[in-house]
């Protein structure tokens, strides 16, 4: 059982750089909705493989889309993508 949650983990910071980038496309294009979406997929599965602090700033941004302030929704999701672009490129 732990070999195959190191396995998915394994998968997940290897998808890293594309779910950054997916990030980034609905965040260049202003779609919060895709940008929800991608969040709370992203809260569930990072909590899931170790990555708790990932999963704490995805569903914060599904939370902030949710409001008014957009701005903070778009600043917090930047940062996630970053943060997930950091993990891609970390060797572990």
């Amino acid at each position: 059982m732990i070999d195959k949650l190191a396995e998915l983990a394994g998968r997940f910071r290897s998808r890293a750089a594309d779910q950054a980038a997916a990030l980034e496309q609905a965040l260049e294009d202003g779609n919060d909705n895709v940008l929800a979406e991608h969040a709370h997929k992203l809260a569930g599965s990072a909590a899931l493989f170790g990555f708790r602090d990932l999963g704490e700033l995805a569903a914060e941004v599904e939370r902030l889309i949710g409001t008014a302030d957009r701005a903070s929704a778009r600043t917090h999701a930047a940062e996630l993508a970053a943060r997930l672009r950091s993990l891609a490129y970390t060797v572990g």
